[in-house]
């Protein structure tokens, strides 16, 4: 029987070696996910909704005239207020029991809650985009039956042009027990729903401000690769991919990233004594 040489001795416990620590590494890889950093670290362009004017809180209707008049409930539970302290000198309060307070007092059907749409100019229909912006809960802010909170949504290019409703969406939003999650409305769903998550998850907590980054980017038509990041304060705590915002081979028309649905509501038939919460102006960014 042949001796085996040194060399191919060498040669030999290295290749195992390597097989080893591919086959590690595929393990690794099927078990945890690399933390993408922060979606405003990797996106160049873009813009932001300013909140002041001359140093000052903008007036709601000077807000209003901002989104184009796109808004519900925002003149009725809505204003623009001065920070003493946090992450940017104003914010919009929206204080959704004043909201309420007046839909009921309308004989035509309003929109729960209090929104506007903001699209950036510029933004043209992007494919991926990168949503900042920081949120303050009060510490008798009660959480109810869940809520929605400000994310970003689609169009759709079609002709003739007309005024529809989104084809998708992917809003923030809270559950009950406070915990975070991405209510959203895609194609060959019923309805819209909670997206589940494949990370450790968030809570809106209360008492401090939370900074919220959003990422989104679309699938490619007739393909499984669309995904949704979340960061809090840094840490990416939501991820869902394989997601299909779009399918072109399905009969849905092209679409694209149309802006920011700014939507703070919850049930209308949601009690609480005090259901005000403060979000400071967006930041936008995409590709």
């Amino acid at each position: 029987m042949l001796k085996m040489s040194k060399n191919a001795m060498l040669f030999n416990g290295a290749a195992v070696i390597i097989v080893a620590a591919t086959a590690g590494m595929m393990v690794r890889s099927a078990l945890f996910h690399d933390d993408a950093p922060p979606c405003l670290d990797r996106f160049g362009r873009g813009t932001a909704l300013s909140l002041e004017t001359g140093g000052q809180p903008v007036g709601i209707e000077d807000l209003q005239s901002r989104v184009g008049g796109t808004d519900w409930g925002l003149l009725s539970g809505g204003r623009v207020v001065k920070l003493k302290s946090g992450p940017a000198k104003a914010a919009i309060e929206f204080d959704l029991n004043a909201a309420a307070q007046s839909a009921r007092k309308e004989s035509n059907e309003v929109k729960p809650g209090i929104g506007f749409f903001w699209a950036p100019h510029g933004f043209d229909l992007a494919t991926s985009a990168c949503l900042a912006y920081s949120v303050f809960v009060p510490e008798d802010f009660e959480y109810g039956k869940g809520g929605i909170l400000p994310g970003l949504t689609g169009a759709r290019v079609e002709e003739p042009s007309e005024a529809k409703e989104p084809p998708f969406s992917a809003r923030l939003a809270w559950r009950a027990d406070g915990s975070g999650d991405i209510y959203t409305d895609i194609p060959g769903w019923s309805r819209g729903r909670p997206m589940g998550n494949d990370r450790g998850g968030f809570k809106l907590e209360k008492g401090r401000w939370i900074h919220l980054e959003q990422e989104v980017v679309l699938n490619a038509p007739g393909q499984k690769n669309g995904l949704i990041r979340v960061w809090v304060d840094g840490a990416l705590r939501f991820e869902k991919s394989g997601l299909v915002f779009r399918d072109k081979a399905a009969g849905t028309l092209e679409a694209g990233l149309a802006g920011v649905m700014s939507e703070v509501a919850m049930p209308s038939d949601t009690p609480g004594a005090r259901q005000k919460l403060w979000v400071t102006g967006f930041e936008m960014r995409w590709r």
